[in-house]
């Protein structure tokens, strides 16, 4: 049986953190783009850039609370909540707790807004609780769970007691008494299971993501050499060298932004890539990413022997 939270105060939460953002990228982008290419501008585009992961933060956790579900079985609870599904063997199931007979000042560490609550918090005599809710700790609905059970299990999986908010709590509380009565079918084991996208491996891939970030780093910081540079440099400039060691194209100094521009267009070609191939051979995925990472180096080459 699938119990669903009330999740209608947290979606109107959620719009009103979207407009926010958005105003915010939107100001910064017009005073971007109201101002002349230099340091000024750069650090302005930098801040820009630094709103995106906020806003894909916001899209991730906007995602778990859309599908936040607890489905109870006769063998477990499962919490499903974004790309990955928390199980709670019933058979560990001691007894169930109301927030409100708990501490009120129980700190959550985590992501909380009106209507959405996901992180952890430390309750005096239950120890570290996950928190999958759309309602304040006082109406939530603690799963207390046997924690001696928990010495063989990985650190993820450690926190076998829950917190959690269906809309209808009476008669989660009755189903559950139910299912427990009626004995488990499986010896169903607890644990944390990614699906989808998150359970591919390339998230876990630490020397992939040094390298992709690596290049990503450098060629920001590209930017932000030529930002520096570009007032100081004459109008028309020597844009090409021959065999000979002497100019044989001259151009407009703008025209030396795409210099820059070819290093970030292969780093995002080569990234979106190499995480879609890295399932099925991470050798190209390092490729990938090792190649990006030189089209860099040979850009900041190019660029410092045409600025300077």
């Amino acid at each position: 049986m699938v119990f669903q939270p009330d999740r209608r105060a947290g979606i109107a939460s959620s719009l009103i953190i979207l407009l926010v953002i958005l105003s915010i990228q939107a100001l910064v982008l017009i005073d971007i783009f109201g101002q002349r290419l230099g340091p000024g501008q750069y650090l302005t585009a930098v801040l820009f850039l630094l709103t995106l992961p906020v806003l894909a933060l916001w899209a991730y956790w906007f995602y778990q609370l859309c599908t936040l579900s607890y489905l109870l079985s006769r063998d477990a609870l499962t919490i499903r909540c974004g790309w990955f599904e928390r199980v709670v063997p019933l058979r560990l199931v001691e007894r169930c707790v109301e927030g409100s007979e708990v501490a009120a000042d129980a700190h959550l560490h985590g992501v909380s807004w009106p209507g959405f609550v996901r992180g952890h918090m430390h309750l005096r005599g239950l120890g570290r609780v996950r928190v999958y809710s759309t309602a304040p700790l006082g109406q939530q609905l603690i799963v207390v769970c046997n924690r001696a059970a928990e010495g063989d299990l990985a650190d993820e999986e450690l926190d076998l007691t829950v917190s959690i908010s269906p809309r209808d709590q009476e008669l989660f509380l009755k189903t559950l008494q139910a299912r427990r009565d009626m004995g488990p079918l499986h010896n169903v084991e607890p644990g944390l299971v990614w699906r989808g996208v998150a359970a591919w491996p390339v998230w876990r891939d630490r020397l992939f993501w040094t390298l992709a970030l690596s290049a990503l780093v450098l060629g920001v910081a590209l930017y932000g050499l030529l930002a520096l540079r570009y007032r100081a440099l004459p109008t028309r400039l020597p844009l090409h060298f021959g065999r000979d060691q002497l100019a044989d194209r001259i151009g407009l100094k703008q025209e030396l932004l795409i210099v820059p521009a070819i290093g970030s267009l292969v780093t995002l070609v080569n990234g979106v890539l190499a995480i879609v191939v890295h399932r099925h051979e991470r050798l190209a995925a390092l490729l990938l990413s090792s190649g990006s990472l030189g089209i860099v180096a040979l850009s900041w080459v190019a660029l410092v022997g045409l600025i300077y």
